[in-house]
C-alpha cells in the first residue's frame, strides 16, 4: 500500500513541475519572444518551486534533445511540444527527494517523541518539519494544520506517531516545495550579497564584524539587523575569529550555504510582514467588499506592501498560475491568502 502511495505522490509531483512550467512557459515567454535560452528556462522551473537539481536535470534533458545546432537556445513551441515527455527524465531522482524526506521526517519524528510515549502535539510537530526540512515556520505551520484536519486528536492534544507517518506523504509535495524555497531564499540572499560589496567596493578586500553586518542588512530587505548580527556572529565563530578580528570575502562566501537557518527565520519575518502588510492594504481597498482581487489590484497591493515592482510581478503571476487562472480572471481573497506566504522571500532584495 506504501509503495502504491509514494508512486502515487511522485507522479503528483511530477505533474504539478511540468504544469507549472507549461503555464508560465505559456504566458511569460511565448508573447514576447520565439526562443528562450537555458537560465530563463531554470528560472522558470524554479518559479514552479521545482527543486534546483529537478530544474537542472529537465533543462539538460530539453537542450541535448532540442539544441541540435548546440546555440544556447530553444524554440519555445519545440519546449512545449516536449513537455508532456519529460515526466520519465525525472521520474528517479523525485523518487529520490520523496524517499529522502520520508527518510528524514522519520528520524525527526522519533527523536521529538521525548517521553517517549507514541505521541506529539501541534507544536513538537511543527517543530519537526522544521527540523526535517529547514523550512520556514509559518509554512510549517501551514502543513502541519493541513494534516491534522485529517486526523481525529482526542481531547489530550496528542497526536499518535503512527497516524502522523500515515498522513505524511499526503503532504511531501508541500514539504519538497518548501525545501525549494529555501534554495531560492540562500540564492537571493547570495545574489544580493554579491551586489551589495560589488557596488561597495573592491572584492578582495577583508570585512571586520561591523562591516559585515551593515552588508548582510543592505542585502536582506526588511529584516531587523537583529538577523544581520546574529548571521555576522556565527560566520566569526565558525572561522575562529574574535569581534575584532577581519575576515576574508572568499570565507565570507564559502560560508553562506551554512547560514540559512538564520537566513530562514529572517524569511519568515518578512513573510509574517508582508501577510499582515498586505492584508491592512486589502481592508483598505474595494476588492476587501468584493472578496475577489484582480491581478492589477493584486500587483498594487504587493508594491505597497513591500515587493519590488520585478517581483510583485513574479508573484502575482505565480499566484494566478498556482490556481490555474488566465491573469486577465478573478482569484478570491483567500485564495490569495493561501499562497501569497509561500511567496514572502520575495521580500528579500538589496537596498539601493
Amino acid at each position: 500500500m506504501l509503495d502504491t502511495r509514494l508512486n502515487f505522490t511522485i507522479e503528483e509531483i511530477i505533474q504539478v513541475y511540468l504544469n507549472r512550467f507549461q503555464q508560465f512557459l505559456q504566458g511569460t515567454i511565448s508573447s514576447r519572444q520565439e526562443r528562450i535560452g537555458r537560465q530563463e528556462t531554470i528560472e522558470l522551473l524554479l518559479r514552479s518551486h521545482a527543486p534546483e537539481s529537478v530544474a537542472n536535470c529537465l533543462v539538460d534533458a530539453l537542450f541535448k534533445r532540442l539544441d541540435t545546432p548546440a546555440s544556447g537556445w530553444l524554440f519555445v513551441e519545440d519546449v512545449k511540444q516536449e513537455i508532456p515527455h519529460l515526466d520519465k527524465t525525472i521520474r528517479n531522482l523525485v523518487g529520490q527527494l520523496v524517499e529522502g524526506f520520508t527518510h528524514t521526517f522519520q528520524q525527526a519524528l522519533q527523536m521529538a517523541d521525548s517521553h517517549p510515549d507514541g505521541t506529539i502535539d501541534h507544536h513538537e510537530l511543527i517543530n519537526v518539519f522544521m527540523a526535517a526540512n529547514c523550512m520556514p515556520h509559518h509554512i510549517a505551520e501551514q502543513i502541519t494544520n493541513e494534516m491534522l484536519y485529517n486526523i481525529e486528536m482526542n481531547g489530550s492534544g496528542r497526536i499518535p506517531l503512527e497516524e502522523i507517518w500515515e498522513q505524511i506523504l499526503t503532504v511531501a509535495d508541500r514539504c519538497i516545495n518548501a525545501r525549494a524555497i529555501v534554495e531560492q531564499i540562500v540564492k537571493t540572499f547570495t545574489r544580493n550579497f554579491n551586489y551589495t560589496l560589488q557596488s561597495e567596493g573592491d572584492g578582495d578586500r577583508k570585512l571586520k564584524r561591523e562591516e559585515l553586518v551593515k552588508a548582510i542588512s543592505r542585502s536582506f530587505r526588511n529584516a531587523p539587523r537583529y538577523y544581520a548580527e546574529q548571521m555576522a556572529n556565527d560566520m566569526f565563530v565558525r572561522l575562529g575569529q574574535n569581534r575584532d578580528g577581519e575576515i576574508p570575502l572568499p570565507e565570507i562566501y564559502a560560508q553562506i550555504p551554512q547560514m540559512q537557518s538564520h537566513l530562514v527565520v529572517a524569511a519568515d519575518y518578512v513573510t509574517r510582514t508582508l501577510m499582515d502588510t498586505f492584508q491592512a492594504i486589502v481592508r483598505e481597498s474595494a476588492c476587501n467588499r468584493s472578496g475577489t482581487i484582480a491581478r492589477r489590484e493584486l500587483l498594487n497591493c504587493l508594491i505597497r506592501a513591500g515587493m519590488s515592482p520585478y517581483d510583485a510581478n513574479c508573484t502575482a503571476d505565480d499566484i494566478f498560475a498556482s490556481f490555474d487562472r488566465d491573469p486577465h480572471q478573478y482569484l478570491s481573497l483567500q485564495e490569495v491568502l493561501l499562497e501569497l506566504p509561500n511567496q514572502g522571500w520575495r521580500c528579500i532584495y538589496p537596498l539601493r
